[in-house]
């Protein structure tokens, strides 16, 4: 009995401790410092990109067709889903292209569909094309929707391969093709890309275009634009080469086209590896993995740096499983950990937008294949585009490495700072302090005096996203505790935070994510 109550008086004890005594030794509490006197890096304003793909329904992997109709030839865009979806990012960023663009030709007259390649191809498909009336209604579609759009042209007609798998270039087929694609393209472009993988270690083949050909290319490329768009005000910006990152080979690019011809200088990613993997959800939850991509964002910047300084660098697509996704991955909560996790690590590191692998087709899309519905990946970015603001801060902490943190100027919130806290644990909670460089965010609020006009300036609203059921692959989001659905109209659901006083404990429940936005943090990088 002595015992007992010796234990109990010792429990009594323990719980009355100031939190910051106990936590010393509590895995679960920790500090997230926000270095808010300067931003470290800056995004475009339009960040969050998808793309529209050229894959034929008959586009299978392992067994899996996931592409239906989901293509530029012959995605519905009637479709009020579909609508609805970008028209709620306000603006929104879509790059029209993919794998089969090189083997796209652009006609005025009806179009037949892509014919499957013989043993011999780089390719799967082969001898495709679209008509003008198709890209027309593409046009007006995204123009009425308020979408940017990057459009994707053939950077492989007129060329012939050689003996070594390089293609050489035909000048005048070749030039004939990018002045066709102009007419295609025409003021509906805010940028355009030049061919798709390449180059790089991965995708279809290594180097299909030396590097330096590539940049003479360009040179042909820019100074047709600016011609064809003089009278327009100038030509929209360039982008290349889309494919993944070799050192020596985007060197040359840049150092063969010289200064201002490439305007963005974009790479794709996909760091989870296959999609066949059966270990995706394994992966997506490892801290280890998500950071293998950092090398690859640090030498992207740096080439850029050194060979191409007025060139800005993108992620031009990224899927995280290449080869249409993982099935029971990509299209689950699950992939949000991966794909939030991107999105702020690829922000720090100096890139200005990047292009999600899809919007919709593959099991990666935004939204479903068949139904159009939004998966959470599609939440996800849209949190992500009306709560960050192009501002990148510095955002550290003292804990557990499953605990993932990234901070940004808040969007249209002067002073505002939020943050994105992604849980990777399957078993701790974190309890978060938040400190503003040497000061605590919560333990000021507490002692701040407030104007009679201010009131509302000491609540932090929190979005916890969390996944059904608590099976992270689940397919449905919850918000707040509240199931993300479309409603009858096929609306897109309001996405409203939860309102608590700043200066109330902050915890973030195991397998989870959150936004957190602190209008009162008074961020000297975000007035």
């Amino acid at each position: 009995m002595a015992t007992a109550d010796l234990v109990l008086s010792l429990l009594l004890l323990f719980s009355s401790l100031p939190s910051s005594i106990v936590a010393k030794d509590d895995p679960g509490h920790v500090n997230v410092s926000v270095q808010a006197d300067y931003v470290v890096a800056r995004t475009d304003g339009n960040f969050i990109c998808a793309t529209v793909d050229w894959w034929p329904p008959e586009k299978c992997d392992f067994g899996d067709c996931s592409w239906g109709n989901t293509s530029i030839k012959n995605l519905d865009l009637s479709n009020k889903i579909l609508r609805n979806a970008i028209t709620a990012f306000g603006t929104m960023r879509v790059r029209l292209g993919g794998t089969l663009q090189d083997q796209v030709k652009y006609t005025s007259k009806p179009c037949h569909e892509f014919k499957a390649a013989d043993g011999d191809s780089n390719y799967e498909f082969i001898d495709g094309c679209i008509s003008l009336n198709r890209w027309d209604k593409i046009h007006e579609f995204f123009n009425t929707t308020g979408a940017f759009i990057t459009f994707g042209i053939n950077a492989l007609h007129g060329r012939v391969k050689g003996h070594d798998g390089v293609y050489t270039v035909a000048e005048a087929p070749a030039l004939q093709c990018m002045h066709e694609s102009l007419s295609f393209s025409d003021l509906a472009s805010s940028s355009l890309r030049q061919g798709n993988e390449l180059c790089g270690n991965g995708g279809k083949s290594n180097f299909l275009v030396d590097g330096n050909q590539y940049g003479l290319d360009l040179i042909a490329f820019k100074a047709m634009l600016i011609d064809e768009y003089a009278k327009f005000g100038g030509p929209p910006k360039v982008a290349a080469p889309g494919g993944f990152y070799v050192e020596d080979w985007y060197k040359n690019m840049l150092s063969t086209s010289g200064y201002g011809v490439v305007d963005i200088v974009t790479h794709h990613v996909y760091n989870l590896g296959s999609g066949g993997d059966g270990n995706l959800v394994d992966k997506v939850t490892d801290p280890k993995v998500l950071d293998n991509i950092v090398p690859t964002y640090n030498e992207v910047v740096g080439t850029i740096k050194s060979a191409g300084p007025w060139s800005s660098a993108w992620v031009g697509e990224s899927g995280g499983a290449h080869s249409s996704g993982g099935k029971g991955l990509s299209n689950t909560f699950a992939n949000s950990f991966w794909y939030l996790d991107q999105l702020g690590m690829v922000s720090r590191h100096h890139h200005k937008v990047f292009c999600r692998q899809t919007l919709i087709g593959g099991n990666y899309g935004l939204l479903d294949h068949d139904t159009f519905v939004p998966n959470p990946d599609y939440y996800s970015a849209l949190l992500w585009h009306r709560l960050m603001g192009t501002g990148v801060l510095e955002a550290s902490h003292d804990g557990h490495a499953h605990l993932r943190s990234y901070a940004h100027c808040s969007k249209n919130t002067p002073g505002g700072v939020t943050l994105l806290l992604i849980n990777l644990s399957d078993s701790i909670t974190f309890e978060i302090e938040i400190n503003g460089g040497t000061k605590s965010y919560e333990r000021e609020i507490r002692s701040r005096p407030l104007a009679k006009d201010d009131k509302d300036q000491s609540n932090r609203e929190a979005f916890h996203l969390t996944p059904k059921d608590g099976d992270i692959q689940s397919t449905v989001m919850l918000l707040n505790g509240k199931e993300l659905m479309l409603d009858g109209k096929n609306s897109i659901p309001a996405l409203d935070p939860m309102v608590v006083e700043a200066s109330d404990p902050l915890r973030i429940a195991p397998r989870s994510i959150a936004f957190v936005k602190l209008k009162d943090f008074n961020a000297a990088a975000c007035r």
